[in-house]
């Protein structure tokens, strides 16, 4: 036997490998994500309860200037460091002191963009719930690039561990604090704790580098120009998804606009399971295939297949039964968001399903 069929022979054994701890990362992202939706509707049933739809409204407005800030500010480090052959500590400090400096750079901006939506939707709470929300940008800049190394090794198990941790965590905040004090400030604190949570354990309990400032250029330029594209179809799918949030408070008040909210998050479910599989085992997978030199064709339809057709059975359901789904979780102030729930579905299969399982093997490929 050649050197060339051996090193042939140790690369496909290699995928071989590969692919088995995607079948397990599968499983623990299914497990993890299933769990997290679990305690976001337990945690919702409650607060729902607890707080007045306008509360919901106000945070509906506030994490879509989150998502709004992150999107269209994203250059890819994560999945850079996931699709790229280097791994070595100039390289992933390189991506972690860019990610500081661009958190930093957001903050910013979620302050000065406080007044303005403030004055825009006549809402003076706006300026404060924004200055808070800077702290929890600022906070997620410094997130351990371990995060993204473990999921490149497709070692899922305590990245699911540390997501589930930071959510019941922030759960046991938001729920204690609006039994105490029922404001938007319950919801408000439960997003600080996570980013807190979730920034601390990525470095107490994932193996990989402690990361320190340093910048090397090449590194630098590598990660810049994989995220230039990244970039701007983020800058893209913000505008498709989240501009819905923005543009209905000219003609609805927060309270309805909190109704909608809660349409809205659980129609995203199967999208978001979707999204959090591709990125979690999908891309990795597809990515190491391809830098192992080997075709993707195969692999890619036997992992699409599946996933559109539990996407689509869960879709399916939500339109159908989004009313009495409503009905039979909610009181009746939000029983307007049964309808809602039913049109956002329809369109989040396209949005979110079709276009996340495809996206996995175009990011892969570069």
């Amino acid at each position: 036997m050649t050197t060339g069929d051996t090193n042939a022979d140790e690369s496909a054994q290699g995928i071989e490998e590969y692919t088995s701890k995607a079948g397990i990362g599968a499983l623990w992202s299914v497990l993890g994500y299933g769990g997290q939706s679990i305690i976001r509707l337990i945690s919702n049933l409650i607060l729902t309860r607890l707080l007045l739809p306008e509360h919901f409204g106000l945070m509906f407005i506030v994490t879509g200037v989150l998502v709004g800030l992150e999107l269209f500010s994203d250059i890819g480090l994560g999945p850079a460091i996931i699709q790229n052959a280097r791994e070595d500590s100039a390289f992933l400090n390189t991506a972690w002191t860019l990610n500081v400096i661009r958190n930093a750079f957001l903050a910013v901006v979620a302050v000065f963009l406080g007044p303005v939506l403030a004055f825009i939707y006549d809402e003076p709470l706006l300026l404060q719930l924004l200055a808070v929300l800077a702290l929890v940008v600022f906070i997620e800049g410094f997130r351990s690039t371990r995060f993204f190394t473990q999921s490149r090794k497709l070692e899922l198990k305590r990245l699911i561990i540390l997501e589930v941790t930071a959510q019941i965590i922030g759960v046991f905040v938001m729920v204690a604090w609006a039994l105490v004090s029922p404001t938007v400030w319950a919801l408000m604190a439960g997003n600080v704790v996570i980013a807190i949570v979730v920034t601390v354990l990525s470095w107490t309990s994932l193996p990989g580098i402690s990361n320190r400032f340093r910048f090397e250029r090449l590194a630098a330029h590598t990660l810049l120009s994989f995220g230039a594209w990244i970039f701007l179809s983020s800058a893209l799918s913000f505008s498709a998804d989240y501009m819905d949030r923005f543009l209905f408070r000219f003609f609805v008040d927060s309270a309805s606009l909190g109704v909608y909210s809660i349409g809205v998050a659980l129609a995203a479910v199967p999208g978001h399971a979707m999204v959090h599989l591709v990125h979690g085992v999908v891309f990795p997978l597809y990515s190491r295939i391809l830098a192992s030199g080997r075709a993707l064709a195969d692999r890619y339809r036997a992992v699409r297949a599946p996933m559109l057709v539990v996407a689509g059975w869960a879709t399916a359901g939500l339109v159908a039964g989004g009313p009495t789904i409503v009905r039979i979780l909610y009181d009746e102030r939000y029983w307007e968001a049964g309808w809602m729930l039913q049109a956002v579905s329809a369109g989040l299969w396209f949005g979110t399903v079709l276009s996340g399982a495809n996206g996995a093997a175009i990011l892969a490929l570069g």
